[in-house]
């Protein structure tokens, strides 16, 4: 049987999401719901207090820039309302399932120690680089970068 060109997207897409780990946080549940359907709405979480907030952080710490559609309604009151869709560009797709990856995986082994020099670089650019870059240069996690720059672990992690 011969898939169509909107057939094959749609598998290549559920085939990608079978590789991908069950979300274990807020943050990573709107990501994934962000890959599987390539759009996030406070429709879809209602049930999230800080859906805002995760959406926040996948564009601000995470660089994760959000395509902006805008869907009107009536509420059952009579007033008029405007709701926000975050659509993930078809650019940023693979980087989406990339940061997804990171922030899932469990690493293996022994924990990666870091020299005082590490720490100091690591907080020195709190403010300058995203958390996903330092945790590739450092070969760790985004939640441990996270953690250092919040003072929150010092060196041997």
């Amino acid at each position: 049987m011969l898939l169509g060109d909107c057939q094959k997207q749609q598998y290549n897409v559920r085939h990608k999401m079978e590789k991908l780990e069950k979300p274990k946080t807020h943050l990573t549940e709107v990501l994934y719901h962000l890959i599987k359907h390539k759009k996030v709405s406070v429709e879809s979480f209602d049930w999230m207090s800080g859906y805002r907030t995760r959406v926040s952080e996948l564009e601000l710490q995470y660089g994760l820039i959000l395509n902006e559609e805008y869907k009107k309604f009536i509420s059952k009151y009579g007033n008029k309302s405007c709701i926000t869709i975050h659509v993930l560009p078809d650019s940023l797709y693979e980087k989406a399932v990339s940061i997804y990856k990171n922030l899932t995986e469990i690493k293996q082994g022994k924990p990666r120690s870091f020299t005082d020099l590490e720490v100091l670089k690591i907080r020195q650019s709190k403010y300058i680089k995203k958390q996903v870059d330092l945790a590739n240069k450092y070969k760790c996690s985004v939640a441990l970068i996270s953690k250092i720059q919040n003072n929150i672990i010092y060196k041997n992690v």
